[in-house]
């Protein structure tokens, strides 16, 4: 018999292998068309005009929801109260879109890194919890040695676009001299892309021919 829960959205009872009911899943995760290869939120067609004239170093983007409440609460309550519970859901609810969507899978998957102080302050990294569950779902390596996040950068959101790309200067470095293959980045929330998209040039440069991007939700 399955233990009773309480679903995290609306509050009534759930079954035990799932923290969020089914008729609150299926509005948390109405289909939204997002552009193939970065994420983002689009009218029409298959990729944004960004990608389409200036592509990025993610070769496609799978998301899991659109970035907006209640979801935007839960990554919330994932990502600052310790609400690590939602970090096994989501990494699940991931895997099974994953293998439908995209048979052939990575050879493995990297979180991406949080400096050592900013884990310190936090004690955990929620993208890789949300990384090591589907993982485990998936049978795909976790690596989350290989990358390491060098500056403790300030959040994207409120700079400027140059200053974007300034303050993700020499912010990750790859401590394996070859990493080839396919590789899946993995994190929470994507805000302008910038972040990840420097994670896989140095990716890219160490050695992975695709990179895919893993990520609950895309806010642009």
């Amino acid at each position: 018999m399955l233990l009773r829960t309480y679903c995290f959205i609306c509050g009534d009872k759930s079954d035990g292998e799932t923290l969020i009911c089914r008729p609150c899943w299926r509005d948390l995760t109405t289909d939204q068309a997002a552009c193939g290869q970065c994420g983002r939120s689009i009218n029409a067609g298959l990729f944004c005009p960004q990608c389409l004239s200036r592509p990025g170093a993610i070769d496609k983007t799978i998301t899991l929801f659109p970035y907006q409440f209640p979801a935007s609460s839960l990554l919330r309550s994932l990502k600052y109260k310790n609400q690590l519970l939602l970090a096994h859901e989501f990494g699940q609810r991931l895997a099974e879109k994953i293998v439908l969507i995209d048979p052939k899978l990575p050879e493995r998957i990297i979180p991406v890194p949080l400096h050592p102080a900013r884990l310190f302050a936090r004690g955990y990294n929620q993208a890789h919890e949300i990384a090591r569950a589907i993982s485990r779902r998936l049978a795909i390596p976790l690596d989350y040695r290989s990358s390491k996040r060098i500056r403790n950068t300030l959040p994207q959101f409120n700079l400027k676009p140059a200053e974007r790309k300034q303050n993700l200067a020499g912010a990750f470095a790859i401590h394996r001299q070859q990493l080839p293959g396919r590789v899946a980045i993995v994190d929470d929330i994507v805000t302008t892309g910038n972040t990840v998209n420097e994670l896989a040039k140095q990716l890219k440069a160490a050695g992975a021919t695709e990179v895919s991007l893993w990520v609950c939700a895309h806010a642009a």
